[in-house]
């Protein structure tokens, strides 16, 4: 309780969300290293994909809208996350991100942000 207390002092007062968005990547990023090492490489691709839609990309996109970051940077290592889970779930590594998103029927983390501020 009292560290989430100071999260939210320290957004307060340099007015952003960096400390929050960082920790969202940390948790998502512990969650992404569960799914891997519980079911492994070799797991069917919809199962892989279920989990991290309902595991890892619900903490990504939980209001979203109210932290949203505009430095690309952050933007960046938002989207890491959704990236190296596409490869992990499709095993392939030679298709590019937005050919995994499409082969996964998901959408990258940018676009979805685009259209929740709408």
């Amino acid at each position: 309780m009292f560290l989430k207390i100071l999260e939210f002092s320290l957004i307060m007062q340099t007015l952003s969300f960096s400390t929050h968005i960082e920790s969202t990547i940390l948790k998502c990023n512990k969650m992404c290293g569960i799914v891997k090492r519980t079911v492994g490489f070799n797991a069917p691709v919809n199962v892989k994909s279920f989990l991290f839609m309902s595991l890892c990309r619900s903490h990504l996109d939980f209001t979203s809208p109210v932290w949203s970051p505009h430095l690309k940077s952050k933007v960046k290592q938002i989207e890491s996350v959704q990236r190296s889970m596409t490869r992990f779930i499709l095993n392939n590594a030679d298709l590019s991100y937005i050919e995994r998103c499409q082969f996964l029927e998901i959408q990258p983390v940018l676009f979805r942000r685009e259209t929740t501020d709408l």
